[in-house]
Parts: structure tokens; C-alpha cells; sequence
């Protein structure tokens, strides 16, 4: 990541961190789609804010396997909390124009969403098509 990578005005921040603030009562409602829909909201919100509209557009796109992942794994495999803790660690610190701790916020994050992907794998292949 470029460590000059992006300044963000505080007011369209905050705005961009309503979804994933209202997640928690979600996840403890324990309602994946609804926390779904909201981490979608917050991950089309946070590329809007990085100025990546057009990325969120090829990901709305091509997200269709990522999407299966996420239902079969929320919320038994996944910790929903930790997926909101995750996103406000990365908003955090773009907020705070903190690219490095950003990124690792984000290797982090991403991390997590490959290691579940990979559990997933090995526990069902018979419903994820890895060619």
C-alpha cells in the first residue's frame, strides 16, 4: 500500500462508519444476512471514500463466490465481532491518515477472510469449485 495513499475529510468518514457501527446489535441479533448487507454497505461505503468507486464496482461484480463463503461461514465460523472490530480498526485509521496501521489493518482483515475461505474448503468441497 502507498504509504501516501489517502487523506479522508473526517465528515465523510464518519458518514461511511454508520453501518458498521449499527453492526454490533446485529450480530448480537445474530442475523448474518443483515450483517451482510451492512458489510457491504461499509465496504461500497469505504471505497467511495478512498475515491475507488470503480474497484467496488468490478468487486459488486465479481463477488459472487466471496458471497457464498460469507454465508456458509457466518456467524458459526466467522466471529461477526471480530469482523466489526477488523472494520473499525481499518477506518480508524484511515480517519487518522495512518496508512501504515491501515494496511496492516487490512492484511490483517484479509487475512481472516482467506482463512476462512480455506476452512470452508477443506470441511465442504463438495460446495466450493476451486478451478
Amino acid at each position: 500500500m502507498n504509504q501516501d495513499a489517502v487523506t479522508v475529510p473526517s465528515r465523510n468518514a464518519k458518514a461511511i462508519g454508520i453501518p458498521i457501527i449499527m453492526a454490533p446489535a446485529v450480530a448480537a441479533d445474530g442475523d448474518p444476512e443483515r450483517f451482510t448487507e451492512l458489510d457491504d454497505e461499509f465496504h461500497r461505503g469505504f471505497a467511495r471514500l478512498v475515491d475507488l468507486d470503480s474497484v467496488w464496482a468490478i468487486i459488486e461484480r465479481e463477488k459472487v463466490q466471496f458471497d457464498r463463503v460469507r454465508f456458509l461461514s457466518l456467524p458459526a465460523v466467522t466471529p461477526v465481532a471480530l469482523l466489526i472490530a477488523q472494520h473499525e480498526a481499518i477506518l480508524g485509521a484511515v480517519i487518522d491518515n495512518k496508512p501504515a496501521s491501515a494496511e496492516r489493518a487490512i492484511r490483517q482483515h484479509m487475512s481472516e477472510v482467506l482463512r476462512i475461505a480455506v476452512d470452508l474448503t477443506r470441511r465442504h468441497p463438495e460446495l466450493i469449485d476451486t478451478d
